[in-house]
């Protein structure tokens, strides 16, 4: 009757096991009953009780990730709580790794597509030998926000640079990347980029730096906005990463340096 159900819904078998298999069941016998001989027609009534039960799992996770309560956040991210949901400036997603739930923040990942991490997101202590964007979960992420600054250092400007596969739109402490629509990724359309501008008085951080170099390896003309105050390594980064520029410009406010 399980494997029936399941069929019946078009959907993998993981995602039906949290899900009250026999009440569906009877949804498609009452809709026989009533003389309902379209199978499409009792698959749509099952489909809207599986949608409602994922539209109340969203802030029952939101609650039970402020409660700390790792079983009870990863049953709602199976049940298909909407782990992009926004609470207080910050996606549920990435609320669990505020809160050190690193089983739950990397099973949110996996079906996350925007992680938000607000301006005053601080990141619970990471596990040894763990770094915040490493690993194969996110390859489905479509959209990354960071504004908290600091939360990108060099490594994780290398993990999202390398397992963030599918982003289209990245937007780290006010600087922002993006790609057309119909481009795979932003990985592939920046690769061809040769001119990139930071905005002004963003504070960018050596990480947040990085990323952007990261993301756009054949620049042959770089722009970094007044007031940002990149500092000499952010200098030492452009020089590492940056080795056919032809054009430099970076505003006042860099704090660059005579080391820089």
């Amino acid at each position: 009757t399980k494997h029936f159900v399941a069929d019946l819904l078009d959907m993998k078998w993981e995602q039906m096991q949290e899900i009250d298999v026999y009440e569906l069941h009877e949804v498609t016998k009452e809709a026989a009953k009533e003389g309902y001989t379209n199978q499409q027609k009792a698959k749509a009534e099952a489909s809207e009780r599986v949608h409602r039960l994922a539209q109340d799992a969203g802030p029952r996770l939101q609650a039970a990730i402020l409660k700390c309560d790792a079983e009870g956040c990863l049953k709602e991210i199976k049940l298909g709580a909407d782990v992009d949901m926004v609470h207080q400036g910050t996606s549920l997603c990435a609320w669990a790794a505020r809160k050190g739930l690193w089983e739950v923040w990397y099973a949110s990942a996996a079906y996350a597509r925007h992680i938000l991490f607000g301006p005053y997101s601080v990141v619970a202590s990471r596990p040894a030998g763990g770094t915040l964007f490493a690993g194969h979960a996110f390859e489905n992420v479509t959209r990354l926000t960071v504004d908290a600054y600091d939360l990108v250092g060099p490594t994780e400007a290398r993990d999202i640079h390398e397992y963030c596969t599918r982003l289209k739109s990245l937007c780290v402490e006010g600087w922002v990347l993006d790609c057309p629509e119909h481009d795979y990724s932003l990985k592939v359309h920046c690769t061809l980029r040769t001119e990139l501008s930071s905005p002004s008085n963003v504070h960018i951080s050596v990480g947040t730096l990085t990323l952007m170099l990261l993301f756009c390896p054949k620049l042959s003309s770089l722009t970094i906005g007044n007031g940002n105050g990149i500092g000499s390594e952010g200098a030492t980064a452009i020089a590492q990463h940056c080795q056919g520029l032809t054009s430099l410009s970076i505003g006042n406010g860099n704090g660059i340096g005579s080391e820089g």
